[in-house]
């Protein structure tokens, strides 16, 4: 149904592919490979997944190296996407491919963690994200004690919206999987408790708003949410959340022609570089991908 938009999508990437200026999964080529990797495959056209491992391997040989931690532009979310690309069968991975992150993920997690998953655009749960993906016990395990550095260093009013809903994730994962139940609980509580605080200092967008009304308890889904409305387009499916969390977050698969045809003619004439990524067109293209 919407497989022209879809292509139309592919080749705006295409064109602007070299105007991104990160390789991280949410802001940068990371992104556009996942949306590419998915249209090659319900297309055929094999030219837009040779485009992605081009990425890919890019990112190996000139930005793993040299790249910080957080996860949307950084070695946990490039990681992140490495293995949701072989889940996928876009790629097959060496068994030592990720020694070195491996390394990083045994350190002891710290303030300076904290602080720099904190100082990111899009502030998350680096390692929390990154486990869920793995599902290692003991990389999860190390998570979860992490998220008590977490409590012990932050406080709930500094908090944005998008990073207490990826510790949320987190903890969902790890109690849909039966693992450290009383702990999970126990977090969980307390931090749909700082996500009351959040919200009543208004940090979070209307993306979060989307997100917080899919992942959140009822009896957490205050007025102050309750009744905001949300884009369907701007929030939810250029939401780059609504991919890293598409296992708990469903999309309304019923969009009016017109409303895309209007949307795809504004953003082929201007679309800044920073929405070229997850964080907007890719999104967008990997959404309606999900309803077809």
């Amino acid at each position: 149904m919407h497989e022209k938009y879809i292509s139309r999508i592919a080749n705006i990437l295409s064109i602007n592919l070299q105007r991104v200026k990160r390789t991280g999964i949410v802001e940068g080529s990371l992104g556009i490979a996942m949306f590419l990797y998915e249209y090659s495959r319900i297309s055929g056209y094999d030219s837009y997944s040779r485009m992605a491992d081009e990425i890919v391997e890019y990112s190996i040989e000139k930005y793993l190296p040299k790249a910080d931690r957080p996860f949307s532009y950084g070695i946990y979310g490039f990681a992140w996407a490495i293995h949701t690309f072989e889940e996928r069968g876009f790629i097959e991975l060496e068994e030592n491919a990720f020694s070195d992150i491996h390394k990083l993920t045994s350190l002891k997690y710290s303030k300076y963690d904290v602080e720099n998953d904190m100082r990111a655009p899009f502030p998350l749960f680096s390692l929390g994200l990154y486990s869920a993906k793995r599902g290692d016990d003991s990389l999860k395990e190390r998570a979860v004690d992490a998220l008590e550095v977490v409590r012990s260093e932050l406080k709930a009013e500094e908090c944005d919206a998008c990073y207490i809903l990826s510790i949320i994730y987190f903890l969902r994962e790890c109690l849909n999987h039966n693992f450290k139940i009383d702990d999970c609980r126990s977090l969980l509580d307390y931090y749909l408790d700082v996500v009351k605080i959040v919200v009543k200092n208004r940090k979070f967008s209307r993306n979060d708003v989307f997100i917080m009304k899919k992942i959140l308890p009822l009896n957490n889904i205050t007025d102050d949410i309750r009744f905001l409305e949300v884009d369907s387009l701007e929030n939810i499916y250029c939401n780059w959340q609504t991919v890293l969390y598409s296992d708990l977050v469903e999309i309304d698969r019923n969009i009016p022609a017109g409303v895309l045809d209007a949307f795809m003619k504004r953003i082929a004439c201007d679309i800044p570089d920073e929405h070229i990524g997850l964080n907007g067109l890719s999104s967008l293209g990997i959404n309606l991908i999900r309803t077809m």
